[in-house]
């Protein structure tokens, strides 16, 4: 891996439409007259001031910010698909190389060292708890309500804010992280047709995730290991479905997932209790898009 490697750099491989975009997208004024360079500037200075900094590290869960300072000092470089990474690539802040490992640029390794102090980690063990209940209960169930998200964040963590200051945290979540949105006190995710009913099934009947399973779901997609999953599998199942028979289906064989839940980022659905779950390479924000275009996947299909 390409050590000492700036930040600068990375956007260097970028075009300058592409840059655009980013100025845009990360609300940056002053860019359309500026070339290439002067624009590369730019968007570096703002992505490093510390209200910016802040704003996209502090949804890092504990698990994240470990594998980023492993990565500053390993001689072998992490993968760019690897979930871990998958916040800070899509917002900017790590690269890929060719090979398919993770970039981790000088200035990210002294923001690290600079925010992590307490104050700052009382904050993210609150938004990145959020956001990782959110990305579980969406990928659970599809959608949830705010008083049952209100209970999960209190059994969690003690979270002892409003109701009013819980939405406010969820429609403040960075662009590039939020894939859900709030409509009379529900939130579903983005991908959910704006048809759908948005009324909640009967929520005392969902199983809900513990601490654990929530931070692993909320990163990765799906479910960690353990003899928890059972429970977990079955209990989300026969709410989707109302079927126990597919219930035990998947039970027996937990990696085969019912096709009426909702159950990953990239595949909302379709998964089918007699077949057994495919992998299929995850497409990030910066990866080319598999369309063919050449362009970059958030500039092109990812839009």
């Amino acid at each position: 891996m390409k050590k000492g490697t700036a930040l600068k750099e990375i956007f260097n491989d970028f075009l300058k439409n592409e840059l655009k975009d980013i100025a845009k997208q990360k609300k940056i004024r002053g860019y359309s007259t500026l070339n290439k360079e002067q624009l590369i500037d730019k968007i570096v200075e703002h992505m490093l001031n510390d209200e910016e900094v802040e704003k996209y590290f502090q949804y890092l869960t504990n698990e994240e910010i470990e594998a980023v300072k492993k990565e500053i000092t390993s001689t072998e470089g992490g993968k760019s698909n690897d979930a871990l990474y998958e916040k800070l690539y899509a917002a900017g802040y790590l690269g890929g190389m060719n090979n398919g490992e993770i970039v981790v640029p000088v200035e990210v390794q002294a923001v690290l060292e600079k925010i992590e102090n307490k104050e700052f980690n009382e904050k993210r063990k609150v938004t990145s708890f959020l956001l990782s209940s959110l990305r579980t209960m969406c990928v659970l169930y599809g959608k949830i309500s705010i008083d049952l998200l209100m209970q999960i964040m209190k059994d969690g963590i003690n979270y002892n804010e409003s109701t009013e200051e819980l939405i406010n945290r969820i429609e403040s979540i960075p662009e590039v992280y939020n894939e859900f949105e709030v409509n009379d006190n529900v939130v579903s995710h983005k991908r959910l047709s704006d048809s759908e009913d948005n009324s909640i099934k009967d929520e005392s009947k969902y199983y809900i995730p513990t601490v654990e399973e929530i931070n692993t779901i909320g990163v990765y997609g799906e479910l960690p290991n353990g003899p928890s999953n059972v429970e977990l599998v079955s209990s989300v199942v026969k709410e989707n479905t109302g079927e126990n028979k597919a219930a035990r289906k998947v039970i027996s064989n937990p990696t085969r997932i019912d096709d009426s839940i909702p159950w990953t980022f990239d595949n909302m659905g379709k998964r089918l209790v007699n077949q057994p779950v495919v992998k299929t390479k995850k497409v990030y924000p910066n990866d080319k898009c598999p369309c063919g275009s050449g362009k970059k996947y958030k500039y092109c299909c990812g839009r």
